[in-house]
Formats: C-alpha cells, structure tokens, sequence
C-alpha cells in the first residue's frame, strides 16, 4: 500500500486517489447501491449536505425518527455530515447512500497495494 498513512505511518505523505466518483441523489429518500471498485481498500465521502450510508448492503433507508434505524440484513444504517473515510471491510461487495435531500457526493477510492 502506498502512503495513505496505513502501511507507513510517519510519512503520512498524500497521494492522490485511484479512483473517484460521483453519487448523485436526484431526488429526497432517492438509493444508490454499487458495487466497491477492484481492489479498493480506502474510500472517503464528501458532500456538502448529510446523507446515509450502508456501507455493507444496498438497504440503506432514511430512519423516521432518529438517525439510526436498523436497514436489511446488516443492521448498519449510518447518518454522515459532510465527510467520512473508511477502510472497506473484506465481506462487504457494496454499498448504498440516500439523503433526505437531493445532491452530490463525492467517493475517492485508494487500492491495496
């Protein structure tokens, strides 16, 4: 892995993205699921606006009453303000974001090695 700051800590040197994406939420409580990229191991989310994140299912959901309902089968239904990084776990194949409002986010991806 280059230096992300994972594999050598001290260099904490940036390196720009393998890959980079846009979700755009068309309309309010609108899902969009995919799939992670080949070997990506690092993503974070950008937006100017909150959105929610399955980072493991395509089931994420808007909760009623609270920021943090139960989604499908994984259970993980997580509310992001603005920005987020990740590392993706090893048993997720994709994820789903939607937003109570319409807008963009931005996915930058950093692979393995």
């Amino acid at each position: 892995m280059r230096s992300y700051g994972i594999r050598h800590p001290i260099d904490r040197a940036p390196v720009p993205p393998d890959t980079v994406g846009t979700v755009v939420i068309s309309s309010a409580a609108a899902v969009v699921a995919q799939d992670w990229p080949d070997d990506a191991h690092i993503v974070t989310f950008g937006s100017t606006m909150g959105f929610f994140l399955n980072s493991e299912s395509t089931s994420v959901n808007i909760p009623s009453t609270n920021q943090s309902g139960a989604t499908g089968s994984s259970d993980i239904n997580e509310y992001v303000d603005h920005g987020l990084t990740r590392q993706i776990l090893g048993d997720s194949t994709g994820y789903s974001i939607t937003a109570p409002t319409s807008g963009v986010i931005t996915l930058s991806f950093w692979s393995k090695f």
